[in-house]
Parts: structure tokens; sequence; C-alpha cells
């Protein structure tokens, strides 16, 4: 994975096709589609190299247990059967809690192609690597990515809104969905919308996924398909 690293001085459509030329670059023969999304942990575009990636990337950008993601780590290095190898991992992720893991995501296939094809020697080098470090090394496939289609769904419906608010500050149009929900203790996603004005609807709607993005606010997406009858309540933990 590789993330944006836009030119001040450049417009956003340079800066783009700047970033996809490098992407394409790297993949070398490889004639795999490109995916490219707006993190908001990152706060930056990030270009994915294959789907299973891009749909990886919508699980760690909603998980409120991460406080950092890195989509573009160092390379690692590890001593193998007495020779230095190297390799990098897709994603290096740090919890709350301080933990770091450093995760790789795979297609089945390419797992199960044996001990000596290129991407279990990876997961070794990751592996061993992660160890030397005391970090947790993951692999993720499609049996992860692919456990809860709904919210998976939901999710990548619920990142376009946030996506169409990334150039604005959301901290009053939280407040408001905050102040809101203490009243009703729960809402639907229609009555957020309905706080503000038709120009400012589509960051009311922003604003409290983005609360749940970061585990301020809980809703029924793992449960129900996303429409604006979606419902939204405080946790117990909420912080006044």
């Amino acid at each position: 994975m590789s993330k944006a690293k836009p030119n001040a001085k450049a417009r956003l459509g340079t800066q783009l096709r700047g970033q996809l030329q490098q992407a394409y670059d790297a993949r070398g023969e490889s004639t795999s589609i490109l995916f490219i999304d707006y993190s908001p942990g990152c706060r930056q575009d990030v270009v994915f190299p294959s789907q299973i990636e891009f749909l990886h990337f919508h699980h760690v950008e909603w998980d409120s247990r991460i406080e950092s993601i890195n989509y573009t780590p160092l390379k690692r290095v590890a001593l193998i059967a007495g020779e230095l190898l190297g390799t990098i991992v897709d994603v290096e992720i740090t919890m709350k809690s301080g933990e770091v893991i450093w995760r790789e995501v795979k297609p089945k296939e390419e797992l199960a192609a044996g001990a000596a094809s290129r991407a279990n020697l990876q997961i070794l080098i990751q592996t061993q690597a992660a160890k030397n470090e005391n970090v947790r090394h993951e692999v993720w496939t499609e049996d992860q990515i692919y456990r809860e289609p709904l919210l998976l769904r939901n999710r990548i419906r619920a990142m376009r809104w946030l996506v169409g608010a990334r150039d604005f500050v959301l901290d009053a149009h939280e407040r408001e969905v905050l102040a809101l929900l203490r009243r009703l203790k729960a809402a639907e996603f229609r009555h957020f919308l309905a706080l503000g004005e038709s120009t400012q609807q589509a960051l009311f709607g922003a604003a409290v996924l983005n609360l749940v993005r970061r585990g301020r606010v809980l809703s029924d997406l793992d449960a129900k398909p996303f429409t604006g009858r979606s419902k939204f309540y405080l946790g117990d933990n909420d912080e006044s």
C-alpha cells in the first residue's frame, strides 16, 4: 500500500495523478487494478494494489480500538536460516492499549501455494521480525475480511459520507449530534440530517458516522442495512 504525499503547491488532480503513477510503476509487470480512497484515520489518500487490501482498509478505519494506522510501514529484516532477509508488512497498527500489530493482507490462494512460495517466505520473515521487535504479527485473508458482509457493505457506504466531508472541521456538528443523543438516548440517521439546513445535512451525517468510527457512538450497522432509519445511540462510557 502507498500513502499519498500531496504537494501543497499542486492541484488535487495533479497530486492524485502523480500518486497513482507511482503506484502503477511499483507494480512492475503486474496488471492488478489499483484502488484509491481517503483515510480519515491518516487524513490522507491511500492507494491499494488489490481489492482485498482495499476492503481490509474499511475494517481498520472503523475499528475504534486503533490509535493510529501506518499504510507504508518500513521494511522489516530478520535472520532466517543464517540469511538476512527483508520484507514489507502491509499495515502497521498501533492499538490504544499500546500494542503494535504488523498485519499481512493476502488472498488465501497465495498462502495455499506452498511453504516455498514468496508469500509464505514473506510471512516467515515478518513472524521472526515481529518476535525480534516484540510486536504481534497477523495474517488476514478473505476469511476475516468477508466475515460480516453486511457490516462491510455498510462501512463502505458510510465512508462516502466521511470522504465528502474531508475538508471540513466537524467538531461543532459532532457536539450537536452528541447533545441530541443525550436528550433522546437514541436517534435515527435522518434525525441527524435534520439538525441543519440543506447545505449542512451532509456534514451532520458525516459527524455522527465519524463518532461511530471513533467509538463515541454505537449503531445497528452490524445488523441492518444502512438507511435513513439506521439507529444510533450513546455507549455506556459517554464522555459528557
